[in-house]
C-alpha cells in the first residue's frame, strides 16, 4: 500500500473515489520521491468544481475540454483530470481531435502514453494496474500501453518523453517500443517547437532529476538515444550533421559528435547546451566556399538559428547566453594572446565569463587535456578572479571617476565616453592604480596629450 500527498488526502475527503496516477505513484514503487501529483477520477470538471466549493481550495480550470483543474491549497498543488478517452489524428500532432470523458479507469489508463506511468493508487493506499505498469517498474522497461505505434502517431511527444524516462530513471525501451520510436521519429516534426524544446531540456540534466537513483550519466544517455531513435535529426539538425564527421585537432581526432557529447557529459548542467552544440560549426564552415568562416561563428550562428523563432524558441537570454560560449569557446586558443587583452575581454563578458571558463575546462578535458589546457581556460579563469578579489571596474560606471570628472579635465562630447572606456582598460592592465587619485591623474595626463 502507497501513501497518498497530503494535498490528494484531503481532496479525497470530498471526492470519492479519488486515484492518484503517474509519476507520483511510479517513484514510490520504484522507493524514491518526486513527481507530480497527478489525480483522477470519473467526475467532469463542472462536478469536480462544485464538490470542492468551498472547501477552501483553489481552482483553476487548465482545460474544459480535457477536463483539467488545477487544484490547490496551503502551497501544495495537484492537477486533476477526468477519465476519459481521447481520439487523435494519427500524425503525432499531440492534440487529440476529439475527447469523451468516461467512467471507466481501465479506459483512462489506455490514453497515457507508458505502463510505468498508468498505475492507479486510491486513498486507501491500493493499487490499480490495468496494463501491468508494475512488473515494468520492477524491470525497469518502458512499455508504451497499447501498440507502439498507435501510442507514438497519436501524440509523437510521447517520443521525447520515452528518451527523457529513459535518462531519468534508468530505464531500457522494451524491444518493440524502441523498433517503433525509430520507425516513427520523423512525426517529432508535427509538435509544437515549446514542447520538445521542454523535453530537451530535462533531457540535458537527466542526471540530477533523481539524485538518490545515482543516475550520473543520464544525460549523455538520453543525448544517444535521440541519436539511436533518429529524434536527433528532428530536434538538433545541426547536431545530426556531425555524426560521423570527422575533425583534426590539437583536441584530438574523431567523430565531432563523439567529441561534443563527451564535452556535454563533462559540463556543469547550466552550459549543458553550448556544450552539446559547440562543435556543430565544423561541418558548415568546411562547406564555406571561401573557408573564411571560423567554425565557432559558423557553429554559433547555426545555434542562434536553431534557437530562435523558426527553431526550438529559447528566451532571448538563453538563446544569447549559448551563441556567446559557442562563438568563444576557441578565443585565444594558440594561448598567444597577450594577458591584458585576456583581462580586458573577461572583463566586457562577467556576464558569461564563469560559463565560459566551465566549457572550455570542459571541451578541454574532452580531447584528453587536463584541465583548461589547449583552450587558454586558465587565463580567463585567472583574469575572472583578479577582477573579482580586486574589486576591479569593468564598466566606465564602475570607476571611481566619472563624466564630470572628464568634462573638468577638458574632454567634451565622444571623448568623455572613450577616455572613460581608455581608463578602464589601464586600470584592468595594471597602468593605473584603482583609486581616485590615480584615476585623475590619468584624466590629467591623457588631456594634456590632446592639447
Amino acid at each position: 500500500m502507497l501513501a497518498l500527498p497530503a494535498i490528494a488526502q484531503e481532496i479525497a475527503l470530498y471526492v470519492k473515489p479519488l486515484y492518484v496516477v503517474g509519476g507520483y505513484v511510479r517513484n514510490r514503487i520504484m522507493g524514491i520521491g518526486g513527481g507530480d501529483v497527478d489525480i483522477a477520477s470519473f467526475y467532469t470538471p463542472d462536478v469536480i468544481e462544485k464538490m470542492l466549493d468551498g472547501k477552501g481550495f483553489g481552482l483553476n480550470t487548465v482545460n474544459r475540454r480535457l477536463g483539467t483543474v488545477k487544484i490547490s491549497k496551503n502551497g501544495a498543488s495537484a492537477e486533476y483530470t477526468s477519465f476519459r478517452k481521447d481520439s487523435y489524428s494519427c500524425d503525432g500532432s499531440h492534440k487529440p481531435v476529439s475527447v469523451t470523458f468516461t467512467d471507466s479507469l481501465a479506459e483512462d489508463a489506455l490514453r497515457r502514453d507508458f505502463t510505468v506511468n498508468a498505475v492507479y493508487c486510491d486513498a486507501a493506499g491500493n493499487i490499480t494496474d490495468p496494463v501491468g505498469g508494475t512488473k515494468d517498474i520492477e524491470k525497469g522497461l518502458l512499455r508504451t500501453v497499447r501498440s507502439p505505434d498507435e501510442v507514438f502517431r497519436e501524440d509523437a511527444l510521447r517520443l521525447m518523453r520515452l528518451v527523457r524516462f529513459a535518462a531519468e530513471l534508468g530505464f531500457e525501451a522494451e524491444p518493440l517500443t524502441m523498433e517503433s520510436a525509430v520507425k516513427n521519429a520523423h512525426l517529432i516534426q508535427n509538435v509544437a517547437p515549446e514542447r520538445i524544446r521542454q523535453e530537451l531540456d530535462l533531457i540535458l540534466v537527466a542526471d540530477t532529476r533523481y539524485p538518490e537513483l545515482h543516475n550520473v550519466d543520464g544525460h549523455e544517455r538520453g543525448i544517444r538515444l535521440l541519436k539511436e531513435t533518429g529524434l536527433l535529426k528532428y530536434v538538433l539538425p545541426s547536431l545530426w550533421e556531425c555524426v560521423g564527421y570527422k575533425q583534426y585537432s590539437v583536441l584530438g581526432d574523431g567523430d565531432v559528435f563523439e567529441h561534443s557529447v563527451r564535452t556535454f557529459a563533462l559540463s556543469p548542467a547550466e552550459i549543458r547546451l553550448a556544450a552539446l552544440l559547440h562543435g556543430i560549426g565544423k561541418p558548415l564552415s568546411a562547406k564555406n566556399p571561401d573557408g573564411k568562416e571560423l567554425y565557432s561563428e559558423a557553429g554559433a550562428r547555426a545555434a542562434d538559428a536553431l534557437m530562435g523563432e523558426n527553431g526550438l524558441r529559447y528566451s532571448a537570454q538563453k538563446r544569447e547566453e549559448t551563441v556567446f560560449l559557442i562563438k568563444n569557446h576557441t578565443y585565444d586558443t594558440d594561448g598567444k594572446t597577450d594577458y591584458g587583452e585576456v583581462k580586458i575581454f573577461t572583463a566586457d563578458n562577467m556576464r558569461y565569463a564563469g560559463a565560459l571558463i566551465s566549457l572550455k575546462n570542459a571541451v578541454g578535458k574532452a580531447g584528453g587535456f587536463p584541465q583548461g589546457k589547449g583552450e587558454a581556460a586558465g587565463k580567463i579563469a585567472k583574469a575572472y578572479a583578479e577582477i573579482i578579489k580586486n574589486n576591479l571596474p569593468v564598466n566606465e560606471k564602475q570607476l571611481l571617476i566619472d563624466g564630470n570628472d572628464a568634462i573638468k579635465a577638458g574632454f567634451s562630447g565622444q571623448e568623455i565616453k572613450n577616455i572613460l572606456k581608455d581608463t578602464v582598460a589601464c586600470v584592468l592592465t595594471g597602468k593605473v592604480a584603482n583609486n581616485r587619485d590615480a584615476q585623475l591623474k590619468h584624466l590629467g595626463e591623457r588631456s594634456k596629450k590632446n592639447d
